[in-house]
């Protein structure tokens, strides 16, 4: 294949970095939820979809109403919860390392900024 032939290719590895975030942060969701148990986890997913139309493949691109939900159902323990989650997302991606700049840990601003590093890497 010359030169010109893959000028014209479509750009398929456009959103490669935001699916692999994507891949990631389910699979530290799933991880942390299933420690509580498969059935917490799959009553936990269904709360999702029926209260917020959020399936877990949309998780990834609504961290608000999944941390609305996490607050709902776990209550003060989803702190705990979100403290997992982003342990295990730590440990899939060592390169990245998170610099609090307020005085309050956020799961969304986290979530938030490992896209971006995920994304420029």
């Amino acid at each position: 294949m010359n030169y010109a032939e893959t000028k014209s290719l479509p750009k398929i590895l456009v959103n490669f970095k935001s699916s692999e975030f994507e891949e990631l942060f389910i699979e530290a969701i799933d991880q942390t939820l299933s420690n509580l148990g498969l059935g917490v986890k799959q009553a936990f997913y269904s709360f999702l979809e029926v209260h917020y139309t959020l399936s877990k493949e949309d998780v990834p691109n609504r961290i608000g109403d999944f941390v609305d939900g996490m607050e709902k159902i776990f209550g003060t323990s989803a702190s705990l919860l979100e403290v997992e989650v982003m342990k295990s997302l730590r440990r899939k991606v060592p390169s990245f390392i998170y610099l609090v700049e307020s005085p309050y840990l956020l799961f969304e601003d986290y979530s938030e900024s490992l896209r971006r590093h995920i994304e420029n890497l």
